[in-house]
């Protein structure tokens, strides 16, 4: 038998007004001068949505320098593309992961 033949758990959560599933689970931790800011556990869908709606509150205290209505355009919930923008999020003062749990 193969991964993918036994019954996998998919997650309905909501991004931008629309339904997205997913089966997946992450961690996003983000640390100002190595002091934890802000976590929070869910599927990549939560994950973005979190990002979309913190970015402003993000952007301030980890003194990022974003332009958050260009970054917010960026912002999907797949793993990839999160992936890519925490990237963009990282300075020599703030760190960003994203993690698999």
């Amino acid at each position: 038998m193969y991964e993918d033949d036994f019954p996998h758990t998919v997650i309905f959560s909501k991004f931008k007004d629309e339904w997205y599933g997913s089966e997946y689970r992450f961690n996003f931790k983000g640390y100002y001068l190595n002091n934890l800011l802000f976590s929070v556990d869910g599927n990549e869908i939560d994950i973005a949505d979190y990002i979309y709606k913190n970015i402003d509150k993000i952007n301030s205290e980890c003194n990022l320098k974003l332009d958050t209505e260009n970054f917010k355009s960026k912002i999907e919930p797949d793993d990839f593309i999160i992936e890519e923008l925490i990237d963009e999020m990282n300075t020599n003062e703030a760190k960003f992961e994203f993690l698999d749990i």
